[in-house]
């Protein structure tokens, strides 16, 4: 069984522990925050389809509008994408007891970057996961689009979530490099 394997498997029991025990002390919170989340999600996404619908009743510019928006859309979730994982990444790698831990085994570090990049990527991705699905939903629906559309969505979402996790992860690398691990006060 590879390293990484093993680190996936123990971070996923981990959570699957911690996700019951806070089930099983907390059903009514679970059940809050859940039906919260879905109405949440529904109600974003009646926003955004009726607001590509109002969109498309302008026929001359509807098209040109719809699309202005959904690159300003992507633009702003990619720099918040880019933003978020610059910040897990660097208190991931650089402040986290787990990564000192980790470099003390006989991991190589190309597989301990890749852990916490994937931790990263996990962490990070749920905001565009809950903002930019009912959008490509609603942009779906409203362009009559077939089912090749939706498998399109999901590998794009794929590279869309990815590639600012690794641009976010070479930023924090190199802000790693220059800021000092642990500021030392002068007396």
């Amino acid at each position: 069984m590879s390293t990484l394997s093993v680190l996936y498997r123990f971070r996923w029991r981990s959570i699957a522990n911690q996700s019951a025990q806070q089930m099983d002390n907390n059903k009514l919170k679970f059940i809050i925050v859940s039906v919260s989340a879905i109405v949440l999600w529904a109600s974003i996404f009646i926003f955004f389809h009726n607001s590509l619908h109002f969109v498309h009743t302008f026929q001359e510019i509807g098209d040109v509008v719809r699309l202005y928006f959904l690159a300003l859309f992507f633009f702003a979730l990619g720099v918040m994408l880019i933003l978020s994982n610059i910040i897990i990444n660097y208190s991931s790698l650089f402040h986290s007891p787990e990564s000192d831990y980790l470099i003390s085994l006989p991991i190589s570090l190309g597989k301990i970057f890749f852990y916490k990049l994937t931790e990263s990527i996990a962490f990070s991705s749920w905001a565009f996961l809950f903002l930019g699905s009912p959008l490509l939903i609603a942009f779906g629906i409203d362009r009559h689009a077939g089912p090749l559309y939706y498998v399109w969505m999901v590998l794009f979402s794929a590279v869309f979530i990815t590639l600012p996790a690794l641009i976010g992860s070479l930023l924090s690398i190199i802000i790693g490099r220059f800021l000092p691990r642990h500021r030392r006060a002068i007396l």
